[in-house]
Order: structure tokens, then sequence, then C-alpha cells
């Protein structure tokens, strides 16, 4: 059951995260920003943790015209419901009421709770009342901090490949540089542009590396990663 509630509750990427104009100050020259996600990342996620079979949403008005949203999940066989509700939004009307029924109802479930604590200081808006540019990029910074910290598993790269076309990848026992360029021109370039990249970068020629060090970095730049560090760096 923990294991199901940190699913839901997890931050969502930095990308993911929106922010719209709060209270302004008495100058009118900056506003508090409020972090919302939207109703599809809400979705994705129930998708995702749950399976798109074990949860349903049920949409109902009250007479003042407010819009409840009652979220089930199905939780050991059971269907378990929590509701909240909204009025109409300012932007879209019921659609809009809609959408942040469905968000409020999903902070029940710890889905997007972690926003109403995230700090958000005072932040500068234009004349059009819109964040400016410099306060977008800070934003952007905030919510990074709160996105997890994943590691990128590492994807099938061409390392493999050549491993078993050059068994002796990995496995240098001293400074070859015919070997060595023949090894790095199967991913498309050579040693003298890997050379003028470490000199970029201000770190030293790959002969003066201990053989072990040596290996590991051959093999990186064989790796996407390392490929398309060299890409960027040739553009």
């Amino acid at each position: 059951m923990a294991d199901f509630w940190n699913q839901l509750s997890a931050p969502f990427a930095g990308t993911s995260v929106r922010w719209r104009i709060g209270r302004k100050s008495k100058k009118g020259d900056k506003a508090l920003p409020l972090a919302y996600i939207d109703a599809r990342d809400v979705m994705d996620r129930l998708d995702s943790v749950v399976g798109p079979a074990n949860w349903s949403t049920e949409i109902t008005e009250t007479a003042r015209g407010r819009v409840l949203c009652s979220l089930s999940i199905r939780v050991d066989g059971e269907w378990v419901t929590k509701s909240d509700g909204a009025g109409e939004t300012q932007v879209e009307g019921e659609k809009g009421a809609i959408s942040d029924a469905i968000k409020r109802a999903a902070v029940h479930w710890g889905i997007g709770r972690y926003l109403y604590s995230m700090e958000a200081p005072w932040m500068e808006i234009n004349q059009f009342g819109q964040f400016t540019d410099q306060s977008m990029a800070r934003l952007a910074k905030i919510a990074g901090r709160h996105a997890p910290k994943t590691t990128t598993k590492p994807e099938p790269s061409s390392v493999e490949t050549v491993r078993k076309l050059v068994p002796e990848l990995g496995k240098l026992e001293r400074w070859d540089a015919e070997k060595i360029q023949e090894v790095l021109s199967l991913s498309g370039f050579g040693l003298r542009d890997v050379q003028d990249f470490r000199k970029a970068k201000d770190l030293p020629p790959l002969r003066e590396l201990p053989i072990d060090h040596l290996n590991r970095t051959i093999e990186w730049f064989l790796s996407p990663t390392g490929r398309e560090a060299l890409t960027n760096f040739r553009s």
C-alpha cells in the first residue's frame, strides 16, 4: 500500500508544472505564483500506477453550480472514492471547472499534493500581467528541484555491438593509436575528434590516461551520450 501511495504522490517532471498568477503586489509589478498541473497529467499518472480499468471519475453539479468530481480507485479489489469540486474558471468556464475538480479530487489521492507546499516567492510580472521571462526561468528551476531524481537507464548502444566486433575493446593494455582510431571510427568519429574535444574541455590527452581510464573513456565516446557530445561539439 505504501508503494502504491508513493507512486501516486510522486512529483512530476519539472516541465509538467505550470504557473498562474496569484495575488499581486500593491504596485502591480509582482505576483505570487501558483503551481498546477494539467488534468491529463493526472489521468496519465492514474493509468500508469493503477491501470486504465482501475479508476473512474463521476462529474456532478451542485444547485449552486459548483462542479464536483468523485475519483474512484480500485484498491485491493474494492472501489474507494474521494471527492472535491471547483467553480467555473475565468478562462474555460465549465470545461475549466471540470478539469479543476478532477485535479482537486486527485489531490486527495496524493497526486500533485506537493505543489501546495512548493516555495513560491514574489515574481516580477510585465505590463500585461504575465510573468516575465526571468521569472519563468526562476520558476522552472523551482519546479526542477522538486522533480524526481531519475537515473536514466543506459539505452542499448553501439558499445555492445562494437564489443562483439572488436573483442579488444575495453581490454587495451597499452596505447595503440591505430587500434583506438579503428574502434572510434565505428561511431562515425576519429581519434582527432576525441582529442580536440578533450582539449577544448581542458581534459588531459588520451595518451596520458591510465589504461583502465583510457578503456572507459573510449567506451563512453561510443555510447549515445558520448556520440551526442561529439556531434554537438562538431556542429
